[in-house]
């Protein structure tokens, strides 16, 4: 949990309203950092319990009741009215700048040029799709393990070093070197009449 959300949110409506001191921005930077360190560090552990829990085979009904599971399922009216509100509210995209969001810790960031200006992200245990993003691709030339090791994060530094980021490095390394970007998409000229 972020102790200072408060603060960083006094400091977020004062840097909309343009009224904010260069201590303040200082001070907004850093609460920014420390919150994504947190939701980082908490990922990151989420993933060790999961890997724990796999690797010594514990089932979540070992650790809670059955009560206890059920109590913590939302109820079906409160999902209810969350899709409501998502559906009366709906978030504004424009062509051209929104980019689908990866969720998870970011292990591997490719920011290299002609990839749209976005960069492609790897995150941990993310679910690979069937074609290979293209700032991936560029990287395998031979020595794609060196290549792929300059864009680790400091957090996927950390994490390709336990054993299970090594498997997983292993098996992103594997995926890069068998498959193939995505085809561009041809339109077919119609026959004249």
């Amino acid at each position: 949990m972020f102790d200072n959300d408060t603060r960083l949110r006094e400091l977020s409506l004062k840097a909309i309203e343009g009224t904010m001191s260069d201590e303040e921005f200082v001070e907004l930077s850093q609460l920014s950092k420390a919150k994504q360190k947190v939701r980082e560090d908490r990922a990151t552990m989420i993933a060790e319990l999961r890997n724990t829990m796999g690797t010594h085979g514990i089932a979540i009904q070992d650790l809670f009741s059955v009560d206890e599971i059920t109590s913590a399922l939302p109820s079906k009216s409160s999902l209810g009215r969350r899709v409501a509100r998502t559906k009366s509210t709906p978030t504004q995209r424009s062509a051209g700048t929104w980019v689908r969001q990866k969720s998870g810790v970011v292990l591997v960031e490719v920011n290299l040029d002609g990839s749209n200006g976005f960069p492609t992200r790897y995150c941990m245990g993310q679910r690979l799709p069937h074609y290979l993003p293209k700032g991936l691709k560029v990287l395998d030339d031979g020595q794609l393990e060196t290549n792929l090791a300059r864009h680790f994060t400091e957090t996927g530094k950390q994490y390709f070093a336990t054993e299970a980021g090594k498997a997983e490095l292993d098996q992103l390394l594997r995926y890069i070197g068998s498959h193939d970007i995505k085809p561009r998409l041809r339109l077919s000229s119609s026959p004249s009449a």
